[in-house]
């Protein structure tokens, strides 16, 4: 690249690196640098591979900004490129109009030819319709643009480029596969393995820093521990003197005595507490603990107004507002009745209280402007606002009725008979539906914009609440001393919980939907994690019954309050031994649990049945969607034809136990079957045409032969295929075959005479499945290159192609215009067969994807592989439309959890 080069050493180099350096020499760098510490990164994984040596011009930045002197390559550098197995272009803009990059490729091909050359993108666009700025002239006329190339343009990405290249780490690693002779599949293993052996050392030492630190902290803490103990104590018998006194009507002995207290409940623990009086609020520290006096204090109602501010309601119409942070106490208002329900309104920064003596007021909280809404002649029970239209639900006593008012409080929709008592109020997700109940046996639903209401279900006892998720498909009711959890997706109720004695008041899901908290009428507060149906807190908040709890906009604080004038702040980012923190998002999850035994394959066999293969030879039945076991009994008479079906949307690459192409057919033609017979060969790959009527293999001698059902003939073609590790029927014009090898080459065959057409090579390893897309007329192959290529079948040119590390199966969709590859890692990438644009990426498996295919209809995309899970994808949204956003699928991914999967010869026996 220039006057003089450094020295390479004096040894063969693996590749050598032209870069232009004003804008490659970062990238060019990071390669160099990667592959020359490879062997050492994966040798503690198991994997042996000699050091990868990278030449690069480590003078080329110097010279690029003086290029006085000669134009023309040196002795050093002709040495290099002679001394080099494989030359690396880096294109990017500038790479067309550099000297150097010409010079080096040049001479380069003058020496080595153009077979060991690659290419590597870095300019962060998408090159496919601009290839000229990327690829030069000299380029293109070897054709090395139609080659698979490495996708380096993460080195340089920026936020607003719009696209979305390959984690460059999986590019490094394939390249290292590709110049090693090693598959993809290896070195991604050994890679991922190392690094996760790294993060265990890496925890392994934090562990030891933390347990370090603990020893020290309890040392040094032993006496403050003892000091505090005391000091919580002496603060508890000022508290309880306090309330003595305030009973006694002595507000100046109650307030000495709640100020005292102050200076020993300091204490940082999850349980803040504020001592102060209701009429001359205090502002201590860190709890809320409001006196009782008849109604006054008896605390019944809660509702966050902002992160660290909440308003809470007593039976007595006080009206208060607390800061968490601050401990600042401060009236808001005070009403004509008792305070029942709260419910705030973040955009227009009001809160709605619902009163005893049947007034809805709303309070303006930036002014304090208080303004009735609604008056009726029986109690308000229940409130529930929805935030995004400020729609306001409205609970009454006494079959009074139940109302939905809109943010300027017109009633949108109303029920004022035959209601017994609403207390439980929720919307669901978009705020189209009202669900509510109470004293009636019936938990209804009802659109907000009519009164034609729908009974979701029956049930025996008070209906106290109702929650409904916003991101997942539960909602939850707490009926009497039972929590009841319902299901949309599988329209099932569990029951969460059970007392045996205490009910259950109040409930409130998390912002992420993940957790839902309980108060009951003995004072406990219980925590659930919704999908693992388990507690996770269950403690004794208050001395008596608790009628409300509420969750921040974050959900890292929780407040529950009770009638004996406590509020609990339950701190839950801050205490992990409570709640741990976790963000939700909703993914796949496991359909069945594990079985002991790796899923090898998954065929669909219509919308009803999909069949199961596992690693221990044996098969089960399956109904779809739902994924419940069934029984052999059920499966299709037509079950080969359907199987045979499936061999056309969907493929893996080779492996024991999967469903066999060549036994289908035969089941299916049994007529035929006998002159297949008569082969006696071992077929390495085979494939059953769309209409059944043809199956094609090759034999592990490289023969290929064609199998007319119809007919009762057999071809077999002049040409030999050895190596063959995949074959595809191809219905185009011209009906053929398609046979791909162990060295990346594409052969097209005639059906008629099994006559070669033409050839290309369409990986640089071997091509471990393919299926053809009527629809699109292209054939999508995965490799060991650790490409997904769409290739033109008429040609055998990849039109387009994108990197998938350790891709393994590969299903196309009943349209025809989408592709679903599973890799090693345990995603599924979704791609558009055209553009070859990744629609989507889901985290599926843990471990590789061994099986996929579609439904007929394309709705559903079912997976398997090395967890021994099925896993269900509703991605009808994206296929439908051919393209879509990632968070599109997985907020409409099905999460269902099923019983245990059976053997079908069990299933059999049970009936």
């Amino acid at each position: 690249m220039s006057d003089k080069a450094s020295e390479p050493e004096k040894s063969n180099f693996d590749v050598f690196i032209s870069f232009v350096a004003q804008t490659d020499y970062k990238t060019a760098r990071l390669i160099k640098n990667f592959l020359g510490t490879f062997h050492k990164r994966v040798d503690a994984s198991g994997l042996k591979i000699p050091e990868i040596k990278a030449f690069m011009d480590t003078d080329n930045l110097r010279r690029s900004v003086n290029l006085s002197g000669s134009q023309d390559l040196d002795d050093s550098l002709r040495s290099a490129l002679s001394n080099s197995k494989n030359l690396l272009v880096l294109c990017s803009h500038a790479t067309p109009s550099s000297h150097w990059v010409r010079s080096e490729f040049q001479w380069y091909i003058s020496q080595r030819g153009s077979k060991t050359v690659l290419l590597g993108v870095t300019e962060p666009l998408d090159p496919t319709n601009t290839a000229a700025k990327f690829f030069p002239t000299y380029v293109t006329e070897h054709g090395l643009e139609k080659r698979l190339w490495y996708d380096f343009r993460s080195v340089r990405l920026r936020k607003r480029d719009g696209i979305r290249p390959r984690p460059i780490e999986d590019v490094l690693t394939q390249l290292a596969a590709h110049l090693t002779g090693r598959s993809v599949e290896e070195t991604t293993s050994a890679w991922y393995r190392e690094q996760r052996r790294i993060a265990r050392m890496r925890s392994y030492y934090i562990a030891a820093i933390a347990v370090t630190t603990v020893v020290a902290v309890i040392a040094g803490s032993v006496a403050y521990l003892s000091h505090q103990t005391a000091e919580r104590s002496m603060a508890d018998k000022l508290i309880q003197q306090g309330l003595k006194a305030e009973a006694d009507a002595d507000i100046v002995s109650a307030a000495t005595a709640y100020a005292q207290s102050l200076s020993h409940a300091d204490t940082r623990i999850a349980r803040f507490q504020i001592a102060g009086l209701l009429k001359t609020p205090v502002s201590p520290i860190k709890l809320f603990q409001l006196p009782v006096t008849g109604a006054e204090g008896e605390l019944s109602a809660v509702a966050f107004v902002a992160k660290q501010s909440f308003a809470i309601g007593d039976k007595a119409g006080n009206l208060i507002l607390l800061d968490i942070e601050s401990g600042v106490v401060t009236r808001l208002a005070t009403m004509a009745s008792g305070i029942n329900a709260l419910a705030f309104f973040p955009i227009s920064n009001r809160l709605a209280a619902g009163l005893a003596g049947g007034d809805v007021i709303s309070i303006d909280l930036a002014t304090g402007k208080s303004t009735q809404i609604r008056k009726l002649n029986q109690p308000i029970l229940g409130l529930k606002a929805e935030s995004e239209r400020e729609l306001l639900a409205i609970g009454v006593a006494n079959d009074a009725g139940v109302f939905v008012l809109d943010k300027d409080g017109k009633q949108m929709m109303g029920l004022d008979t035959h209601t017994d008592d609403v207390q439980a109020l929720a919307f669901n997700a978009d705020g189209t539906y009202l669900y509510f109940g109470g004293s009636s046996p019936y938990i209804w639903a009802c659109p907000v914009s009519n009164d034609q209401c729908s009974m979701i279900t029956r049930v025996e006892q008070y209906v106290y609440s109702i929650s409904a998720s916003a991101t997942t498909r539960y909602s939850l009711a707490t009926v009497g001393d039972q929590v009841l959890l319902f299901d949309h997706a599988l329209q099932k109720m569990d029951t969460l919980s059970k007392s045996g004695g205490a009910h259950f008041y109040a409930s409130s899901f998390d912002p992420s939907s993940q957790f839902v908290a309980i108060a009951s009428s003995r004072g406990f507060i219980e925590v659930f994690d919704v999908q693992a149906k388990r507690a996770i807190l269950n403690t004794r908040g208050h001395q008596g019954e608790s009628y409300a709890l509420a969750f921040n906009s974050t959900g890292d604080k929780l407040v529950s309050v009770g009638l004996d004038g406590t509020v609990m702040v339950w701190n839950l980012e801050r205490d992990a031994a409570v709640i741990p923190s976790q963000k939700f998002t909703p993914t796949a999850q496991m359909l069945t649990p594990p079985q002991r035994n790796q899923i090898i394959d998954m065929r669909v066999l219509d919308d009803k049945l999909a069949v199961v293969a596992l690693a221990d030879m044996s098969n089960r039945i399956y109904e779809l969607p739902s994924l419940l076991p069934a029984p052999l009994d059920d499966s299709p008479a037509d079950m080969g034809g359907k199987l045979a079906s499936s061999f056309v949307r969907a493929r893996g690459r080779t492996a024991f136990g999967q469903f066999d192409p060549i036994a289908v057919w035969k089941s299916e033609h049994e007529a035929a079957a006998s002159a297949l017979d008569k082969l006696s060969v071992e077929a390495t790959a085979s494939a059953i045409s769309r209409d059944g009527r043809f199956v094609a293999l090759v034999s592990k001698t490289g023969d290929v032969y064609i199998l007319d059902s119809s007919k009762g003939i057999t071809v077999k073609g002049p040409t030999k295929i050895t190596n063959t590790t995949a074959i595809a029927f191809v219905s185009s014009e011209s009906p053929s075959i398609a046979v791909a090898d162990g060295d990346g080459k594409l052969t097209m065959l005639t059906i008629s005479d099994l006559t070669h057409q033409y050839s290309g090579t369409i990986h640089s390893g071997a091509v471990r499945a393919m299926v053809y897309s009527e629809a699109a007329r292209t054939l999508v192959a995965i490799g060991d290159d650790g490409f997904v290529g769409a290739i033109d079948p008429a040609t055998t040119h990849v039109r387009k192609s994108v990197t998938d590390a350790g891709a393994q199966s590969l299903a196309v969709a009943p349209n025809g215009k989408v592709a679903a590859v599973g890799s090693l890692t345990g995603t599924i990438e979704i791609f558009d067969i055209t553009s070859m644009e990744s629609l989507a990426r889901l985290s599926a498996n843990q471990g590789g994807v061994n099986a996929m295919d579609f439904d007929p209809r394309g709705r559903y995309l079912y997976s398997g592989g090395f967890d021994e899970a099925l896993r269900r994808w509703d991605i009808d949204s994206i296929i439908s439309a051919s393209f879509g956003k990632v968070d599109d699928v997985l907020a409409s991914t099905a999460a269902i959890e099923m019983p245990k999967a059976i053997k079908v010869s069990e299933s059999s026996n049970s009936e």
